[in-house]
């Protein structure tokens, strides 16, 4: 009898790109960003390769992002129950693709494309084939997506992604925080979603937060330092910040097309870009958490509980088509 020793990674086969002084790692678990360096320096909170992926670092979170609550939701007047995998909170939470194994549909040294077919589960009886595109440039990451309704009947779907962002060596207190929305979205004791307000309605957060807080300001319509700010909330209304790049590279030109939220500590900016299908950033950091050297910023094309607040906003008909851009940008 022989043994085979042969052995596999938790994150799956990994995916290296590299441009110039630019480095990424994908892998194929989740087609999962593990990690983002530029000039050999960290920009993203690493996933070690043989653990599996916590706090959704860089994970594709298809066919929603965030939460639904309880799991369940109407669609087209039939009722579905999710699977619950956040336990203490009884929430569905960021899909069902983050521990399945991608397949490659090609490799080069500075692009990747992944794919992958998700078939009809308890919840969620659909069919929707995903093809995702990595291109390194630059000092940034430009990820594009397709989504395609193999199945007969139409399927709901929101995208969302969720990398860790930090500036290295810079404690994320220290640094300034910019995400150009105009509204956020309160919520529950169990993070859902209960209702939009403005980012400078000051009595509504105060309330949010609780009678012990001297003040609540969560306006980061302009760079404002982080500091001791909890944040866990979907940011919306969002604001045009498309041409504002500051073009440190020639490939940072194609920034000018796309909206932005980002860190910086006064000489280095990291964020994300995306295009007009995005209108959430969601933004969680917890400083009360001495583990937490990142904060997550991420891309969403609906709220938290979309399924149940916009229940028919997020719909794709049968063989119908979505793409969609985003990435990651260092400036």
């Amino acid at each position: 009898m022989t043994t085979n020793r042969e052995t596999f990674h938790p994150t799956g086969i990994q995916y290296h790109l590299k441009k110039g002084e630019t480095s990424a790692i994908i892998s194929s678990v989740g087609a999962t960003l593990r990690s983002f360096r530029f000039q050999n320096e960290s920009y993203v909170e690493e996933t070690p390769i043989d653990e599996m992926a916590s706090k959704a670092r860089g994970q594709m979170l298809i066919p929603w992002a965030n939460r639904v609550a309880d799991g369940r939701y109407v669609y087209q007047g039939v009722s579905y129950q999710l699977p619950i995998n956040e336990i203490a909170l009884n929430n569905s939470i960021h899909g069902l693709v983050r521990w399945q194994e991608f397949d490659l549909i090609s490799h080069s040294v500075d692009t990747l494309a992944l794919r992958y077919l998700l078939v009809p589960s308890p919840g969620w009886p659909f069919i929707l084939e995903t093809t995702i595109n990595f291109e390194l440039k630059d000092a940034l990451l430009l990820i594009s997506i397709n989504f395609k309704n193999r199945g007969t009947t139409s399927a709901p779907l929101v995208f969302g992604s969720h990398p860790y962002l930090k500036i290295p060596n810079r404690p994320v207190q220290e640094c300034s925080l910019y995400v150009p929305a105009n509204q956020l979205w309160l919520v529950d004791e169990r993070k859902n979603p209960v209702e939009k307000v403005s980012v400078d309605d000051s009595a509504s957060l105060k309330a949010l937060v609780g009678p012990s807080a001297d003040t609540v300001d969560l306006d980061f319509r302009s760079p404002r330092r982080i500091g001791g700010t909890y944040l866990d909330y979907a940011f919306t209304d969002l604001i045009n910040s498309s041409g504002q790049a500051q073009q440190s590279t020639p490939d940072h030109a194609m920034l000018d097309s796309f909206d932005r939220a980002y860190i910086t500590d006064g000489t280095r900016k990291c964020g994300i870009f995306y295009d007009q299908n995005f209108d959430h950033v969601q933004a969680y950091f917890d400083s009360s958490n001495p583990s937490n050297a990142s904060i997550a910023l991420e891309p969403m094309t609906g709220p938290p509980n979309a399924f149940n607040l916009e229940p028919d906003s997020h719909v794709l008909e049968p063989f119908e088509t979505k793409d969609l851009q985003w990435g990651i940008f260092i400036e």
